[in-house]
């Protein structure tokens, strides 16, 4: 359950691919974020971008399955608020430079919403990571 193919592609990608919501859906709800340790799933793997840069959520929209991207783009943001927020150093690369790239680069993150393209789905998820730390900061202030 937990392999990803040399492409990069997990079972999630696969199952956002074809349209299979159903699987998608059972995927977040029997594995909610956990050490892969815990689990043998580590959902953060799961949602990776594969070797040419799309996510899940990237995936099910160029095939056209618009309401599973819009979907798996709100599970893809969610999962990666409670990863960073849990320990943002143990995060992969991928995720710690797209966020040190938002944060550089103010135009990655917006005018994203309903575009799945190569890079989109990372671009989503580390703006809404930049997102919330910031209000986070506001509101502490």
């Amino acid at each position: 359950m937990g392999l990803v193919n040399s492409n990069g592609h997990s079972m999630l990608h696969k199952s956002a691919q074809r349209g299979k919501d159903d699987v998608c859906q059972w995927v977040f709800a029997n594995y909610p974020f956990s050490l892969k340790e815990e689990s043998g799933v580590d959902l953060l793997q799961q949602i990776a971008p594969d070797a040419e840069g799309c996510c899940p959520s990237d995936l099910a929209g160029l095939e056209g399955f618009e309401n599973l991207a819009d979907w798996l783009v709100c599970e893809e943001k969610r999962l990666v608020i409670e990863a960073f927020g849990t320990n943002p150093c143990a995060c992969p690369s991928w995720l710690t430079n797209g966020v040190a790239d938002s944060r550089q680069h103010s135009a990655n993150r917006y005018g994203l919403d309903g575009i799945f393209e190569k890079g989109a789905g990372v671009k989503k998820m580390c703006a809404h990571i930049v997102q919330v730390v910031t209000e986070h900061l506001v509101i502490k202030k």
